[in-house]
């Protein structure tokens, strides 16, 4: 840790002297169960120039060469002066490893992407493409490019094209937002063209961890406990989707309705075939009172998901509920206490095993912040979760942090957290920002 804080500062003091401008920052990540990790993440612009550059470098533990020498990347961006409305950038990114099986060699990916916009009034279109290139032998080169169309109000349009080296087509991919005043549409495709073997493992996930939320109600809790292996793993030939968001708001209600429709076409092996549809509508409602202190959410999830799979169709029901309430409470300027509590439940039916499931999660968050200056910040958080599923769990995770800023350009901040009193983390950053 400390060879880490020294060269730190050595490549803050060296690049802040430059004509240029950016950031670098140290993380430190402490766990009582797993190594500890260390990042030093950076970017540098150089001024009237369009030219960036930086990385991230991770280390995790120095047992083994692989620890510290294969977690690390390092990019190259140049972005032209826009001209008449047209803009264009190309930014190339390495990601080494040097080493394989404990031994040294120069392995890892290289990714060269570049896009190519024009600008009309409030359109933007244009072309969006990324290549990966595997510095190892016998790995296949692919390729993406995406045509493109946005508007200023949130509306969009494209349409992704996905090769290999050995595959001129490997899959076909479209989306579609359509905005209004009180209207949301989403609309999509995705047909996979060279072979029919991809899992759509997130085919009704929407966010990077792959969780399925439906209208903000987490479902992964429930489907996990529920035979769910055609939710979470289809072969797809070619998929469909298309959900409407239609919502109302006032000065403190806002209510909302999501109708959607989803569906798979897959195979079980090459003579049977299947298919898995997901349809429904969610429900939203939020109203805030008392000068907006008190925020009060209520989400209900009314869906089925028809499956066939070697030739056996089953029906399954997934009906769930979502409540929240949260109290922002200001007994003085530097003090705030917020109590949240949030109780998930769902009821899940199957009519091929004739089996009904219920659920419930119970969550209760408790947060007190205060300002001991204008430069620091204490908080403590306490979390008590209760799951009450095929087997009830219990958590109860306290958290301390700290945010100080003792000059313009660093910023410090830090928490530890314990879960059930056995799990400790801890995790510490520090900013320093120059332009």
């Amino acid at each position: 840790m400390k060879k880490s804080l020294l060269s730190f500062c050595l490549i803050a003091s060296v690049i802040s002297k430059a004509a240029t401008e950016g950031h670098i920052t140290y993380t430190f990540k402490g766990d009582s169960s797993a190594k500890p990790e260390t990042f030093i993440e950076t970017e540098v612009k150089v001024k009237d120039t369009g030219l960036s550059f930086g990385g991230k470098f991770r280390v995790k533990g120095f047992k083994k060469k692989a620890n510290f020498l294969n977690h690390s990347k390092v990019f190259v961006k140049y972005e032209l002066p826009e001209t008449n409305g047209i803009n264009a950038s190309i930014k190339t990114t390495l990601k080494p490893k040097f080493v394989k099986d404990d031994e040294f060699c120069f392995h890892g990916l290289a990714k060269l992407s570049g896009k190519l916009s024009y600008k009309h009034n409030d359109l933007t279109m244009g072309i969006h493409s990324k290549n990966k290139f595997p510095l190892e032998k016998d790995k296949e080169i692919t390729s993406t490019n995406k045509l493109f169309i946005e508007s200023d109000n949130g509306s969009k349009a494209s349409i992704e094209v996905k090769s290999e080296s050995k595959k001129p087509i490997d899959s076909v991919e479209g989306k579609m937002t359509i905005k209004r005043d009180n209207m949301k549409v989403n609309a999509g495709f995705k047909v996979n063209v060279s072979e029919f073997n991809e899992y759509y493992d997130d085919f009704i996930k929407e966010d990077n961890d792959h969780d399925v939320i439906i209208n903000g109600i987490k479902l992964n809790d429930y489907l996990d406990n529920f035979h769910s292996e055609w939710i979470r793993q289809v072969k797809g030939l070619h998929r469909e989707y298309v959900n409407v968001k239609l919502y109302n708001k006032t000065k403190n209600l806002k209510l909302s309705a999501t109708p959607f429709i989803d569906y798979t076409k897959g195979y079980a092996n090459e003579s049977n075939s299947g298919y898995l549809l997901f349809y429904g509508t969610s429900l939203g409602a939020k109203y805030t009172l008392l000068d907006d202190k008190l925020t009060l959410k209520g989400k209900c999830l009314l869906s089925s998901i028809r499956s066939v799979k070697d030739q056996k169709i089953v029906n399954r029901g997934i009906y769930a509920l979502n409540l929240y309430a949260k109290y922002d409470y200001t007994p003085s300027p530097k003090l705030d206490i917020s109590p949240e509590l949030e109780i998930d439940s769902a009821i899940l039916t199957n009519d091929f095993t004739k089996k009904k499931s219920i659920f419930n999660t119970i969550c209760n968050k408790t947060t007190v912040s205060y300002s001991v200056t204008d430069k620091l910040t204490l908080k403590g958080i306490l979390k008590l979760k209760a799951k009450f599923l095929n087997t009830n769990t219990f958590v109860i995770k306290p958290t301390l942090s700290f945010e100080y800023d003792p000059l313009d350009s660093i910023k410090l901040d830090g928490k530890i957290s314990f879960k059930n009193f056995s799990t400790v983390k801890t995790e510490f950053n520090m900013n320093y920002a120059w332009n």
